[in-house]
């Protein structure tokens, strides 16, 4: 058996074992951490009613100055979210995330406002929740 035709099938092997396996870890590691979820409200409202769309690696929780807090998951990547107090603009939730690099991937609405004498809000149009940055 000639050499030259064995080399051609280790070659060929080779190739194909760093075409379907790559050469190494493209997206990088994944890195846990925590982000705030910001309101952005015309008024000063007594409740939200928010969803939180994206996989978390715990129960959503209020930023400081933030009443109180009651979420529970509609899915494995779907969160509702219950906030109570004297809620205005600004930061409003922390999130913790499996990977931090994937924000793009959270979306957060809001469903429902009541204002501070408990009557809901017709009109939600003025109002908006955002991801930030990585904490």
């Amino acid at each position: 058996m000639s050499v030259q035709p064995a080399l051609w099938v280790v070659a060929v092997l080779l190739a194909a074992l760093v075409t379907t396996h790559g050469c190494g870890n493209e997206t990088g590691p994944t890195v846990s951490g925590e982000f705030d979820v910001s309101l952005v409200s015309p008024n000063t409202d007594g409740a939200l009613v928010l969803t939180v769309r994206g996989r978390l690696s715990e129960q959503p929780r209020g930023t400081a100055g933030v009443t109180t807090v009651y979420a529970r998951p509609v899915s494995d990547s779907e969160w509702r979210v219950l906030v109570f107090g004297t809620i205005s603009g600004g930061p409003l939730l922390r999130l913790t995330v499996p990977d931090v690099s994937a924000m793009e991937q959270y979306r957060v609405s809001v469903d429902e406002v009541a204002g501070l004498d408990n009557q809901l809000r017709p009109d939600l149009t003025s109002y908006a929740a955002g991801v930030g940055t990585p904490k």
